[in-house]
């Protein structure tokens, strides 16, 4: 029996669609070791990588462990600018860790629509 697996990470972050302030977005990963791993999400704020915790407001968190694997989903309500940023999860078992490919939350752009005047008879 082997007690001991190296963290892998079986489902990467996937990128949202563009998304404007105001409008939620949300982020899976899955990771698998023994011992089971537990999920971290972090963004990137300037030069640094900030851990979220999930406030039951704009940061969600929600985990699920099956036998050795974790599934984990963060959703973020986008705010502001700094919320357009880099996002990423690292699984760690205690023994071994990995970081998933870091995703970029991208703000939309609305198109300018021009509205003639309307005329009156």
């Amino acid at each position: 029996v082997n007690a001991f697996t190296f963290v892998s990470i079986t489902r990467q972050p996937v990128p949202t669609a563009p998304l404007l302030v105001g409008e939620m977005a949300s982020f899976s990963c899955e990771a698998e070791s023994r011992p089971t791993p537990t999920i971290t999400w972090s963004r990137v704020e300037g030069n640094s990588n900030v851990q979220l915790e999930d406030n039951g407001a704009d940061i969600n968190i929600m985990s699920e462990v099956i036998g050795n694997t974790i599934s984990s989903d963060l959703s973020v309500m986008v705010e502001g600018a700094g919320d357009f940023t880099q996002y990423f999860c690292e699984a760690d078992n205690g023994f071994d860790s990995e970081a998933s490919n870091m995703v970029d939350l991208v703000q939309a752009v609305l198109q300018g629509v021009a509205v003639s005047p309307q005329t009156q008879n």
